[in-house]
């Protein structure tokens, strides 16, 4: 049960990445859709999962 390939996703501003990718044989395929930024954090102080 081999993969044909896989995918990533990157910021369509986001040119360093874009031209990484496409230096190391990725397509590009634009998904026309909108995508918003989630930011999570972790706050250090207290927290016994960090340890």
């Amino acid at each position: 049960m081999g993969r044909n390939g896989f995918y990533l996703w990157a910021l369509k501003e986001n040119i360093n990445a874009r031209a990484f990718y496409e230096s190391n044989e990725f397509t590009c395929e634009i998904m026309q859709k909108q995508l918003v930024d989630v930011r999570y954090i972790l706050k250090c102080e207290n927290n016994d999962k960090l340890t």
